[in-house]
């Protein structure tokens, strides 16, 4: 055999080997996308945990909107009833809500929390229709069209029709309570009823009740009074009141005011009711 001398094996044409594919190896960059994504999450769980704790965020200020009637003591005391202190992602807000509109003068209510740490409270308050005045001076009301006693009459006066009521049940009457409703169909009919409808002179005129004569319109100042009565669903229906202020407005355009002086509201067939001259019973 013919050896090679060196013992090594000759390549020709120079090496054959191939490199291998180099490995990449991950960049900077991607590695600090995930920490940074990684520190975030913390921070996000982190926040969790405070925000779940009743010491963090409390409630410290309360904002109303929408409180004309409404006094703002008893409203912060309703929203704040057996619950203290509260953080504002633990604050119940609908059963605040509903707290605030049971309050006399309050229709509808919303208690929203509001971070860090407040509560808006949006009242949609009642809408007073009448003042209804007892035979104690010192007792009136404002009363909605649910026939509700919303509120006391304001110091300065209020803008709305006044009913005289000076029946022996007045003294029960109450923030909080309510008229009959036969008595507030009756009433708010009758307060809208102006001198100028009546064709009358009289500057103004004053509706009362009383437990004898039920329901009267007086000219104001001193003049007729118009007895319109008692009413019930079943005995007397407050439908009646529309023919008798007609009544009454033919009553007065038939006669001269001042030969008028009481006049009792019966409308039967033809006639309208009857009347007597000033002075006499």
């Amino acid at each position: 055999m013919r050896g090679t001398g060196s013992g090594r094996v000759p390549v020709r044409g120079g090496s054959h080997l191939r490199r291998g594919r180099g490995v990449r190896r991950a960049s900077a960059r991607v590695s600090l996308t995930r920490i940074v994504a990684t520190v975030v999450l913390l921070a996000a769980g982190l926040a969790m945990v405070r925000f779940s704790d009743a010491a963090a965020f409390t409630v410290y200020e309360v904002s109303i909107d929408g409180a004309d009637l409404t006094d703002r003591a008893s409203v912060e005391a309703a929203i704040l009833a057996d619950a203290g202190p509260e953080s504002v992602f633990l604050y119940d807000t609908g059963a605040a809500s509903d707290r605030v509109a049971h309050l006399p003068t309050v229709r509808r209510a919303e208690v929203r929390a509001v971070l860090p740490d407040r509560l808006v409270v949006t009242l949609e308050e009642r809408v007073p229709v009448l003042l209804w005045v007892t035979t104690d001076s010192s007792l009136a009301f404002l009363v909605d069209e649910d026939g509700t006693l919303v509120a006391a009459a304001p110091p300065g006066g209020a803008t709305v029709p006044a009913i005289h009521d000076q029946r022996v049940g007045t003294a029960g009457l109450a923030i909080g309570g309510a008229i009959a409703p036969v008595d507030l169909r009756v009433a708010r009919q009758l307060a809208a009823v102006t001198p100028a409808m009546l064709g009358s002179a009289a500057l103004a005129l004053l509706v009362s009740v009383d437990d004898r004569e039920g329901f009267v319109v007086s000219a104001d100042p001193d003049g007729w009074r118009a007895v319109f009565g008692l009413y019930g669903e079943v005995t007397r229906s407050p439908d009646l009141v529309g023919v008798q202020v007609q009544c009454l407005a033919s009553l007065l355009a038939a006669r001269p005011t001042e030969g008028v002086g009481r006049i009792v509201l019966s409308p039967e067939g033809q006639l309208c009711g009857t009347y007597s001259a000033p002075g006499d019973s």
